[in-house]
């Protein structure tokens, strides 16, 4: 469980760095690259793609992401435990971690909003969500390439034995709370 966790530090520190730097070169500024791609300085008040929600939405957003967070973390100890480490899910996690902590927890703390600096004609958008969007991807090539993943997590069962891998989850669950708060 380390390497994702470190992979994800990584990740939300080239996504912040790549804000300030966006913000010190661009916020004066808008500097064409391409026909249809600009990088401009702008902190985007709404959420992915520049969407907009009333604060009380992205409050709710806020806890549903903290929470995904923590069900991945789980999921993705089970799936190392009981089928295999791949580097291309710890990746996936990795991505969703950072761009979930870089967009909707730093940059509303530091910013008011996220800070984007990347613009096509209908949308703005930062390296953070193009993390969120690349931790879909990992995770679906994932499950693609490695079909037997599938066969394995989520075979036909019966009742009974569900509710057994239930209480073993459960129990997995708390055993890793109880050793991240020992390691505090």
């Amino acid at each position: 469980m380390r390497r994702p966790l470190f992979l994800a530090a990584v990740l939300l520190m080239l996504d912040q760095v790549t804000k300030v730097l966006a913000q010190a070169l661009f916020a004066e500024r808008s500097l064409y690259l391409l026909p249809g791609l600009r990088l401009t300085y702008c902190i985007n008040p709404g959420i992915w793609l520049n969407s907009r929600l009333p604060p009380a939405y992205l409050t709710w957003l806020q806890a549903l992401s903290a929470g995904c967070m923590l069900l991945g973390g789980l999921y993705l100890a089970f799936y190392h435990r009981f089928y295999r480490r791949s580097l291309l899910a710890d990746m996936g996690y990795a991505s969703f971690v950072a761009a979930a902590l870089g967009n909707l927890f730093l940059d509303r703390w530091l910013a008011g909003g996220a800070r984007d600096f990347m613009g096509t004609p209908w949308f703005v958008f930062n390296v953070a969500d193009l993390l969120s969007s690349l931790s879909i991807w990992l995770l679906v090539l994932e499950v693609l390439l490695f079909g037997r993943a599938r066969e394995r997590l989520v075979p036909m069962r019966t009742p009974r034995e569900m509710g057994r891998e239930l209480r073993f989850f459960w129990r997995l669950a708390r055993h890793e709370v109880w050793h991240w708060r020992r390691g505090q």
